[in-house]
């Protein structure tokens, strides 16, 4: 599996380069690990990466709702916008999640990119 591929795949109008896919993962990384979910695939092995988020997303859908609701805070998503996408998309709960988390983390990773230029 090409991980620019998979990237390009979610969010096809992204320019996703290794610089870009290593730091919104780490970003996933640092978030989940702030509220006690420690992910601990290395960011450099992609596919491996993504799995065990995968994994771990479905063990909250699955089992602890009250767990992805503090990742989704952590994460600076509202349970609002998650349950529309999720009524929105015939894809499985922890794949739609996955997209989600992916894209909001990327706004960060853009954000802090856009600060650190201007000053």
């Amino acid at each position: 599996m090409n991980q620019l591929v998979t990237f390009q795949d979610m969010l096809p109008t992204v320019q996703w380069n290794e610089q870009l896919i290593q730091m919104v993962l780490q970003q996933i990384k640092k978030d989940f690990a702030l509220q006690g979910y420690a992910i601990d695939g290395q960011t450099e092995d992609v596919p491996a990466f993504l799995t065990e988020l995968l994994n771990q997303l479905r063990v909250f859908v699955n089992q602890d709702v009250h767990g992805l609701s503090n990742v989704l805070y952590r994460v600076d998503m509202s349970e609002n916008q998650v349950a529309i996408a999720l009524s929105d998309s015939d894809e499985n709960a922890e794949n739609v999640l996955l997209k989600l988390i992916i894209e909001r983390e990327l706004q960060k990773v853009n954000w802090r990119l856009k600060w650190a230029s201007e000053t």
